[in-house]
């Protein structure tokens, strides 16, 4: 009798198992995707690489979210300062951060340029797919700066409603959990 009531409680738990994975696995493009309203800044931060980006900075910048772009690991390929400038954005309005080589130093390199300038907030453009890991690195970097920050998405070519369907999406999927995973680990 006791026999047949653990197997029982054993199926109930791997059903219910069974069903919180298949949830998190058909939601895990959602979650890595934050979408927030923009607040006015005294600076927009681009995050590298994306000519989206770029457009979704000058977009803000042209509705006055603030006065100032700054390009992290700018001039590098596609994503420089006259790819703003050709999209509206005159060049002095536009500071090119040249050093980052990952999230963690777009973060560290855009506090240390906002302390030089005496900013106290900004706004962080990247991918939607990017935001989660993103806001988590920033948060931490900037924490007790008394610096604001809001933060943008980009709508990204991924499916993530459909992940599973496209291989590209799949990769980067996986590879933006394995980063988030590893950023939890280290901070």
């Amino acid at each position: 009798m006791k026999t047949r009531k653990k197997r029982r409680l054993l199926t109930g738990f791997s059903i219910l198992g069974a069903g919180l994975l298949a949830a998190f696995l058909l939601n895990a493009g959602h979650f890595l995707t934050l979408h927030e309203q923009p607040e006015q800044a005294d600076v927009i931060v681009v995050l590298s690489p994306g000519t989206e980006r770029i457009e979704a900075g000058v977009r803000l910048w042209k509705e006055n979210y603030a006065d100032q772009i700054i390009l992290t690991r700018a001039n590098t390929g596609t994503f420089t300062v006259q790819e703003a400038v050709a999209l509206g954005v005159p060049e002095e309005n536009v500071i090119a951060e040249e050093q980052a080589h990952s999230t963690y130093t777009n973060a560290t390199y855009t506090k240390e340029l906002m302390e030089q300038r005496g900013d106290r907030s900004a706004i962080i453009v990247t991918n939607d797919y990017h935001m989660r890991r993103t806001k988590f690195i920033f948060e931490k970097v900037f924490q007790g700066s008394g610096m604001t920050l809001s933060y943008s998405s980009v709508p990204s070519r991924y499916e993530f409603t459909a992940w599973w369907d496209d291989e590209e999406s799949k990769r980067m999927l996986w590879k933006e959990y394995a980063k988030l995973a590893g950023y939890y680990a280290l901070y």
